[in-house]
C-alpha cells in the first residue's frame, strides 16, 4: 500500500472536511442531477426519461469498465493525480451536457463523467484517507461518507432554484466550473503525492487488520458483492423517481421536492450516529441491522399510495418512510466504503475497492434504467413491490455476512 508522506503536519478534520465538499458538490452536480433536470432536458432535447437516467447508466458502466484498474493505480502512485484528473474530467461531462443537442451527444458527455468517477468520486477520495491518515482509516472513512450524505439535500434545491433562474444548460456550466475551480484545485491542496521510496524502504505493516481470515475472504466478498449490489441496485434507481411519485400522488414540485431531500437530512443523522459509535458498536452489525429497514419503507409507502388524494396523513407516512429510508440509505452506503477496510484491512485498500467497484457499478448501472422501465410500464405501486423483495434478498446477504464475521471470531 502506497503511504503518504507524514500526516502529522496536516489537520485531520481541514483534510476530511475539504475531500469531504469535493464528493458533495461531485455526486450532487453528476449523479443527482437528471432528479431535477430531467424534464426540461427531455423536453429541449425531445428525449425521453430512459436517454435522460441512461446517462448515469453509461456513467457506472464506464466506471465499473476502468475500477481495477484505477484502484491498482491509486495503491500504486496515490490519490492525488487521480483525483485532479477526475475532476476535470467531471467539468468536460457537464460541459458536454450543457452542449448537448440530442441523444447521442447527452449519452456521450456522460462518458467523461464516468471516467471521472472512480478516480474522484469513489475510490480516489476514500483512498486518499487511508493512504493519508491509515492509523485512524475507519474514523476518517465514516467522517467522509456522513459529511458526503448531504449531496442531495443541499444540491437538490440548489438546482431547482438555478434552473429556475438561468435554465438548465447555464447549470451545467456553473457546475462544470465548481468542479474545476473549486473541487480541482482543493484536490491539489489536500491530498500529498506519496513519499514511494520512504514505502518501500520501510516495510509498514498494515495499522488495522481484517475481520475476516484469509480462508473466508473469497465467501465473504461475494456475499458483499450481493448485499451491497442489490440493495445499490433500489437505492440507486429507485430514488429519483420519488419526485415523480409525489407528483402524480398529487402533491406541487415544492412539496415533492421537500419530501425526496428529506432522506438526505436523515441519512447525515444516520451517518452521524455510526461515526459516534463507531468504536463501541460494530460496522458489520449496524448495517445488517439497517438492512431491515427498507422493506419496511416500501411498505409505508405503498400504504400512502393507497389513498388517492394528498391529504396530511398522506403526507405524513411519506415524510416517515423517508426519514427511515435516508437512515438505512445511510448506513448501507456507508458500509460500502467501511466494510472492504474492516473486512479485508487497510493493504491494497484501493484496489479492493476497485475490484468490488466494478461489480457493483455494472448493478448500479443498470438500476436508473431499469426503474425508468418498472415505473413507465408497471407503475409506482409495482415497482415499489419489487424494490420490497429485491431489499429483503440484499437483507438477508447482509445477516450471512454478519454470520460469517461472528463465526470466524469465535473459532
Amino acid at each position: 500500500m502506497s503511504i503518504a508522506a507524514p500526516a502529522k503536519d496536516r489537520s485531520f478534520p481541514l483534510f476530511v472536511a475539504g475531500i469531504a465538499l469535493t464528493q458533495m458538490l461531485g455526486w450532487g452536480t453528476t449523479f443527482y442531477l437528471p432528479s431535477i433536470l430531467d424534464r426540461p432536458i427531455g423536453r429541449d432535447l425531445g428525449v425521453g426519461r430512459e436517454v435522460i437516467y441512461g446517462g448515469i447508466s453509461v456513467m457506472l458502466l464506464v466506471a465499473a469498465a476502468i475500477a481495477p484498474r484505477c484502484g491498482k493505480w491509486i495503491d500504486s502512485d496515490g490519490a492525488r493525480n487521480p483525483m485532479m484528473i477526475g475532476k476535470i474530467l467531471l467539468a468536460l461531462g457537464l460541459v458536454g451536457i450543457g452542449l448537448s443537442t440530442g441523444p447521442l451527444t447527452y449519452l456521450a458527455a456522460w462518458v467523461f463523467i464516468g471516467l471521472g468517477m472512480p478516480m474522484s468520486l469513489s475510490i480516489g477520495a476514500l483512498a486518499s484517507v487511508t493512504q493519508s491518515f491509515p492509523e485512524r482509516g475507519r474514523h476518517g472513512l465514516r467522517a467522509l461518507m456522513l459529511f458526503g450524505g448531504l449531496s442531495n439535500g443541499v444540491i437538490w434545491p440548489v438546482t431547482g432554484w438555478l434552473e429556475a433562474e438561468i435554465g438548465w444548460r447555464a447549470v451545467c456550466f456553473v457546475y462544470a466550473g465548481v468542479q474545476a475551480l473549486l473541487c480541482l484545485p482543493l484536490a491539489h491542496a489536500l491530498i500529498r503525492k506519496p513519499d514511494r521510496a520512504a514505502a518501500l524502504e520501510k516495510n509498514i505493516a498494515p495499522v488495522v487488520q481484517g475481520l475476516l481470515e484469509a480462508s473466508q475472504r473469497s465467501k465473504g466478498f461475494w456475499l458483499l458483492v450481493v448485499a451491497a449490489g442489490i440493495s445499490g441496485l433500489v437505492s440507486w434507481g429507485l430514488p429519483l423517481y420519488f419526485v415523480a411519485m409525489f407528483r402524480q400522488a398529487g402533491m406541487d414540485l415544492s412539496m415533492a421536492i421537500f419530501l425526496a431531500s428529506f432522506t438526505a437530512y436523515f441519512t447525515f443523522v444516520a451517518r452521524l450516529t455510526d461515526f459516534v459509535l463507531a468504536g463501541h458498536v460494530s460496522g458489520m452489525r449496524m448495517v445488517a441491522g439497517a438492512s431491515l429497514f427498507p422493506p419496511v419503507v416500501f411498505g409505508m409507502m405503498l400504504w400512502a399510495f393507497g389513498d388517492t388524494d394528498s391529504s396530511a396523513a398522506q403526507i405524513i407516512m411519506i415524510a416517515a418512510a423517508m426519514a427511515l429510508y435516508g437512515v438505512a440509505t445511510g448506513l448501507i452506503a456507508t458500509s460500502r466504503a467501511t466494510l472492504p477496510f474492516e473486512l479485508f484491512g487497510p493493504g491494497g485498500y484501493a484496489a479492493t475497492l476497485g475490484k468490488l467497484s466494478r461489480w457493483l457499478n455494472l448493478m448500479f448501472a443498470a438500476s436508473p434504467l431499469l426503474f425508468a422501465v418498472l415505473y413507465d410500464g408497471l407503475g409506482k405501486v409495482m415497482t415499489l413491490w419489487i424494490a420490497m423483495i429485491a431489499a429483503i434478498v440484499a437483507a438477508i446477504a447482509y445477516w450471512q455476512l454478519d454470520r460469517l464475521v461472528t463465526n470466524g471470531r469465535s473459532d
